[in-house]
Parts: structure tokens; C-alpha cells; sequence
């Protein structure tokens, strides 16, 4: 009995890992490299993958989620045609009776969609979020332990949810906080966006504990990453802890003033919060310092997203000077 039972743990064993992919630990060192930042390490170690496997619609969709990261992260449109060029290659080519290449599709479809958010282009945004969803559900339905399609139709899934009086004809295919839960518990390359994704959709719905655990696990694993930053930030804000959020904000402006020194939006964020920020925890030095930093953007930049963090820090100066 003992040895059936120890033969039944070998199977199990190996059907367990034989259900990663063969490019598993390639492409889990390069999302390290991404969500470290190395935009430039991350995409040879995109080209290496698709030759050593083989696998040109992979490494397509390697580089696609590399740079849709990289407009994120930088707050710019610049590498649109980049993004576009792999996402449409991906979409062409990618073999429809294969599980995870079906979710690459949507993958990139959902890139698309973050793209069209930025621009506030609604009809895009609809457009590019239904066909993701109809990616991530058949890649699903191909193969329900597929956890890595969890993430993006969670996503889309939430947002129909959230947003339903303006897409009153989408209906959401599943829940997608309890989607996006099960990418981040068992998801075999998303577990690290899914946790990013479940911190920024807890503080939206007033979460904030479970928010905060979840930055907690991220902030401390890559704590140079900007973007979980942003997360880690907001929720602080939306709760009023002042002080946390002044520390975090701190670190912050050092990394964008040393990494990101012509991204004015991020550098516009970090001042104006600043600003705010010591203006209610009563140090005047502090908040009138970041005022002068955020007034001498608007001399280098006319991107409106940065003039509406002037416009609310002038509102702050003016009580400053009462």
C-alpha cells in the first residue's frame, strides 16, 4: 500500500510539473528583470527566449508587455507603434487551438486597452477590453487550470461590473476580484501584476487593509519598482496617513529625480502630494519647497495632466500664504 501511495505521489508530482511551460523558468527570470525595471535587459531576454524555444509569437508577446509596462511606468505614448507592430503579430499568428497562445492574444488586446485608457479613447477601450475577454474566456474554457488568464478577465470582468450604467449591454463573465485573486494565489507568471492589480482595486473600494498587505509583499520584494510605489501611495493618501505617505513619496522623488527626470507627470504627482501632504502634517518649509519644484514644471512641459497638478498646487500656495 505504501508503495502505491508513494508511486501515486511520483505521478502527481510530475503531472504537477509538467504543467508549466517549457520556457517557465526563462520567462520568470526575465519578469523579474521587467518588474526590476531593466527595460533594456528585459527585451534581449525576450529575443533569447523566442529563439532558444523556438517561439517567435512568445517572444512577441514578451516584448509587448514590455513595453506596454515601459508607457506606463513613463507616462508616455512614445513606443505606441512598438506595441502595436507585436500586438498585431501576436493577434495574426498565434495558434488558435493552443491554450496559452490564445491568451497571449488577449494578453496584448488588454495592453491595447490600457493604452486607450491613457488617451481616453472610450470607443477603443471598449473595443480592445471585448475582444480580451473573449480571448481570456476561450483560453479558459481551453484549459480552466490556465490561472494566468484569470488576471486579465478579472480585470475586464471588475471594470464592466464597476462601470455597468455605462456599458449597460457587457454583461461580466465571472467576479472579478475572486478572478484576479485566484492569478495572484496560482497564476504561474502573473502572481506579481495580479497582487498589484488586487492592491489598487481593494483601495478603490475602501479596502485598505487588505490593500496595504498586499503593497506590503510588493514594496519589500522590489522595492525600487516605481510603479508599486504609485499603488502603495495612493492607498496611503486615500486613508490619511500622512506620515507613511510623506516617507513613501520621499523615496519616490528621489528614484524619479535620478531615473525619470523628463517625466514631468510622475515628477508633477510626487510635488503636488508632497505639497499637500506637509501642508497638513503643518511643516510650511517642506510643502513650500515642493510648491517651487511643481510651479517650474509648468515652464517645461504644457501636458495637461501636469497643469492640473499646478492649477491644485496654486489652490495649496494660496492657503500657505494666508
Amino acid at each position: 500500500m505504501k508503495k502505491i501511495l508513494f508511486a501515486l505521489g511520483i505521478i502527481i508530482l510530475f503531472l504537477t510539473l509538467s504543467s508549466k511551460p517549457v520556457y517557465y523558468d526563462d520567462v520568470s527570470n526575465m519578469l523579474f528583470t521587467l518588474y526590476s525595471q531593466e527595460y533594456s535587459k528585459a527585451l534581449s531576454q525576450a529575443d533569447s527566449i523566442g529563439i532558444k524555444y523556438e517561439n517567435v509569437i512568445l517572444s512577441d508577446f514578451l516584448r509587448a508587455g514590455i513595453y506596454s509596462t515601459y508607457m506606463s511606468d513613463f507616462e508616455t505614448d512614445t513606443l505606441w507603434d512598438s506595441l502595436k507592430k507585436y500586438s498585431d503579430k501576436v493577434i495574426k499568428n498565434h495558434n488558435s487551438k493552443n491554450a496559452y497562445e490564445v491568451f497571449f492574444g488577449g494578453g496584448v488586446y488588454l495592453y491595447r486597452t490600457y493604452f486607450y485608457v491613457w488617451k481616453n479613447d472610450y470607443n477603443n477601450i471598449i473595443k480592445n477590453g471585448i475582444n480580451a475577454l473573449k480571448y481570456f474566456d476561450k483560453s479558459i474554457s481551453m484549459n480552466e487550470k490556465l490561472y494566468d488568464g484569470y488576471l486579465g478577465r478579472g480585470i475586464v470582468n471588475y471594470f464592466i461590473d464597476r462601470f455597468k450604467d455605462k456599458v449597460p449591454l457587457m454583461k461580466p463573465s465571472g467576479d472579478g476580484i475572486n478572478e484576479i485573486s485566484l492569478a495572484a494565489d496560482s497564476g504561474l507568471f502573473t502572481k506579481i501584476p495580479s497582487m498589484d492589480v488586487l492592491a489598487m482595486l481593494y483601495a478603490m473600494d475602501k479596502k485598505y487593509a487588505e490593500s496595504e498587505s498586499i503593497s506590503i509583499i510588493l514594496r519589500n520584494e522590489f522595492p525600487e519598482n516605481r510603479m508599486f510605489m504609485f499603488t502603495h501611495i495612493k492607498t496611503l493618501l486615500s486613508e490619511e496617513k500622512y506620515s507613511e505617505a510623506a516617507n513613501e513619496l520621499e523615496i519616490l522623488k528621489l528614484n524619479i529625480e535620478k531615473n525619470q527626470r523628463k517625466t514631468y507627470v510622475n515628477l508633477a504627482f510626487v510635488y503636488y502630494n508632497l505639497s499637500e501632504v506637509y501642508y497638513k502634517k503643518g511643516d510650511s518649509e517642506k510643502c513650500r519647497e515642493n510648491l517651487r519644484k511643481l510651479m517650474k514644471l509648468k515652464l517645461l512641459t504644457d501636458n495637461k495632466k501636469v497643469l492640473k497638478f499646478v492649477k491644485k498646487g496654486e489652490e495649496i500656495q494660496k492657503k500657505a500664504n494666508q
